[in-house]
């Protein structure tokens, strides 16, 4: 649902430029994503209801109180939603509780099962909310944990020193340890 006529006014008489977010972030919207989120949705599943990417996300986290305000209380909601279920099914024989383990470490970043709430500053939820959102972080760690290893192969490896004069090889043949000699 776009930004009505009324909306459009009302933000260029405040002399600011109409821009995505406010073509995209409207009344009928935030009641939707508040709703998602009421129903253990993620920041992702929100993103992609309202058309943006993660960076867009982390974008208006900084920049639009009201967005940033919706999405910290819509982790809790979210985060509630999952323990209730689980509150509720925990007798249920086909409940996988290693699934829900998974999903609530992944998701909620719980370390252990016996995990302490420490509070938080809004400066640091914001940063929370957007780690979880950005993933060139992610991406990052993934490189240097392949670069760790490549690192720890190359040790591991025995290289051996092949005389210049020697033939050069057939393509996808190695040279074995006699032929050095």
């Amino acid at each position: 649902m776009a930004a009505t006529v009324g909306e459009v006014k009302e933000v260029i008489s405040e002399g600011r430029k109409a821009d995505k977010f406010d073509r995209i972030w409207t009344p009928a919207k935030r009641k939707k994503v508040e709703g998602m989120f009421k129903r253990g949705a993620s920041i992702v599943e929100v993103a992609s209801f309202l058309r943006i990417v993660a960076p867009t996300v982390r974008s208006w986290i900084a920049k639009h109180d009201e967005f940033r305000d919706v999405v910290m209380q819509g982790l809790v909601d979210s985060e509630a939603w999952w323990q209730a279920n689980a509150r509720k099914n925990i007798k249920n024989r086909e409940f996988q509780t290693s699934l829900f383990n998974s999903v609530m470490r992944n998701r909620f970043a719980w370390a252990t099962s016996d995990r302490e709430e420490l509070p938080m500053s809004e400066q640091e939820a914001a940063e929370r909310v957007q780690d979880r959102v950005d993933g060139t972080k992610l991406i990052e760690k993934h490189k240097q944990s392949v670069l760790d290893y490549d690192k720890q192969r190359a040790e591991d490896i025995e290289y051996e020193v092949i005389p210049s004069d020697s033939p050069p090889l057939p393509r996808g043949r190695q040279r074995s340890k006699q032929e050095n000699v």
